[in-house]
């Protein structure tokens, strides 16, 4: 099976100003790009052996993220960015030759959640319930099949949400034309052509960070999973307790005290005397000098 991660959106703008200089899909969630999430889940749900990244916002890091990936991936280059989905899965055309999982770049989704699309012949979405639905694309199911997706309404019918996940053929591209976008635009059409889409509901396993305060939300769920890690440098007058993941060159000075889940990156000077709450992830090069107590936080 293949796959298509769409990561050559727009800047982003409800994310400002954290993605003026860095696409959406490399933001940093526990201290990793949320793309990384996402090719993870497609390596580890069984069955996706091709993969292809559409970019196009601040391409070139973007593909220098993909490089350094374990995992080898298609890297097409979206030259005319029109801003809308369809456009950008337009740029994979050529390269699909069968049913494709098609993903968002800068959403985090777990392999647990797209196995339902993988074991479906058929046209599928994933939805979930949002406490926010006109965020996002509000569905209409019955029976298990979406009926109609309206796009970022100002009043929601329901509180089921597409999370952008689907699961298409080549078919999909007939649908195309022009200002049309795939979710609601193109999907709504192959509905009313009687192509039957079923939803796939889930209750967790994915993520979207609309505002910059999602991110400390989603950075919380992540670090959940912190493998402890020590690879820097602890004073024996320091106290790191939990699930601490410290990276190479980071210098815990005395006095300091770290309580996990937490991530700090390599080359950090944390303290003397500095405090470190559950839910923080830091980053590489990060000095954090006292009286400092920094608690669920992305650095």
């Amino acid at each position: 099976m293949q796959a298509v991660v769409l990561a050559g959106g727009g800047e982003g703008s409800r994310l400002r100003p954290l993605t003026r200089n860095r696409p959406k899909a490399l933001i940093p969630v526990a201290n990793r790009p949320i793309i990384e999430y996402v090719i993870e889940a497609l390596t580890e749900v069984g069955g996706v052996r091709d993969i292809t990244v559409v970019v196009g916002y601040r391409k070139e890091q973007v593909i220098h993220c993909l490089a350094n990936l374990p995992v080898p991936v298609n890297v097409i280059v979206q030259e005319k960015q029109l801003g809308g989905v369809a456009d950008a899965l337009m740029a994979a055309k050529d390269h699909v030759s069968g049913r494709f999982l098609l993903l968002p770049g800068d959403n985090v989704i777990r392999a647990a959640a797209l196995r339902p699309l993988c074991g479906d012949g058929g046209p599928a979405l994933l939805t979930t319930t949002h406490s926010q639905p006109t965020d996002f694309g509000v569905v209409q199911t019955h029976e298990g099949f979406v009926e109609e997706i309206t796009e970022k309404p100002d009043v929601a019918e329901s509180f089921l949400v597409s999370t952008g996940v689907f699961s298409l053929d080549p078919s999909v591209f007939s649908y195309h034309e022009p200002g049309l976008e795939l979710p609601p635009g193109m999907i709504n059409r192959m509905i009313a052509d009687g192509i039957g889409v079923r939803s796939h509901r889930i209750t967790e396993g994915w993520s979207d960070a609309v505002f910059a305060w999602d991110l400390l939300t989603l950075n919380r769920l992540l670090l959940k999973k912190t493998v402890s890690l020590s690879a820097g440098t602890i004073s024996r007058h320091a106290t790191v307790e939990g699930r601490v993941s410290i990276g190479r060159g980071t210098q815990i000075l005395p006095g300091t005290v770290i309580t996990g889940p937490a991530v700090i990156g390599s080359n950090c000077i944390i303290g003397p005397n500095a405090c470190i709450s559950a839910g923080t992830a830091i980053g590489s090069g990060v000095t954090v000098a006292p009286p400092f107590h920094i608690s669920l936080a992305v650095f």
